[in-house]
């Protein structure tokens, strides 16, 4: 049984080493954890985080079989295969294709985790999913928001809420909470009658997606269960597999 549940607002307030020998999950609704999920769901072998717009290129130069993905901005990078918009991975089959990743904040989030006893990545898509597998394991649980730019988001916020709802509801005793995660749990409970997909787009990073013509995108990351995959970040293998 999970002993405690911390939630981290921003990644980049997050000190290094912060989560050693914890389970974590690394969250960036809109978009970048939403489409590793999907991506994966979709036959990728793997999806490998990348700091760096010249990384990314690296990697896909010298391994075959290894497409471009990500945003600047939110804005897909000139030359690359795959934006940042999840339903674009759905386009066609990756055939064990893998994917060199990298945005403006999810990829930094999943490389401050890399001290972590396990590492998963989490979505409304995964979610009931994600919450059954963690159920099984006795270490503290660090939800890792990455945030937008070092400020907070409120869909990274609601996902943290939404997952340690599904914890609570389905354990004999209860973890212990920070104030992080107390405040997320209160924050998805109160107006958890209103659909997801609007409260999605009452955030700062759904106005953002909204502005830049992507609202369909936070209409795709708020299907929830619709991709029930266990991905999970390995950072000896720098990759994100299905496990």
């Amino acid at each position: 049984m999970i002993p405690e549940i911390h939630t981290h607002c921003v990644a980049r307030a997050m000190a290094f080493g912060e989560v050693t020998d914890s389970v974590s999950i690394v969250v960036d609704i809109l978009r970048a954890s939403t489409t590793i999920i999907t991506a994966l769901s979709n036959g990728a072998r793997a999806v490998i985080p990348c700091k760096s717009i010249d990384e990314a290129n690296t990697m896909a130069l010298n391994f075959s079989g290894t497409l471009r993905g990500g945003e600047r901005q939110g804005l897909p990078i000139p030359g690359f295969e795959y934006g940042n918009s999840p339903a674009d991975y759905l386009e066609r089959p990756l055939s064990q294709q893998s994917v060199a990743f990298t945005t403006t904040n999810g990829t930094g989030a999943l490389l401050r985790c890399k001290e972590a006893n396990r590492i998963f990545v989490g979505a409304f898509l995964n979610l009931s999913h994600l919450a059954l597998h963690l159920r099984s394991f006795e270490r503290p649980l660090h939800i890792v928001c990455a945030g937008t730019d070092g400020k907070v988001t409120g869909e990274d916020i609601l996902f943290a809420g939404a997952l340690t709802r599904r914890i609570l509801d389905n354990v004999r005793s209860s973890p212990t909470l920070n104030r992080a995660t107390v405040e997320a749990l209160r924050s998805f409970d109160e107006d958890k009658n209103t659909p997801l997909v609007q409260r999605l787009q009452q955030t700062e990073g759904g106005r953002n997606l909204i502005q830049l013509g992507l609202k369909a995108d936070i209409e795709f990351s708020s299907q929830i269960d619709s991709r029930p995959v266990l991905a999970e970040f390995l950072p000896r293998d720098n990759r994100i597999v299905r496990v």
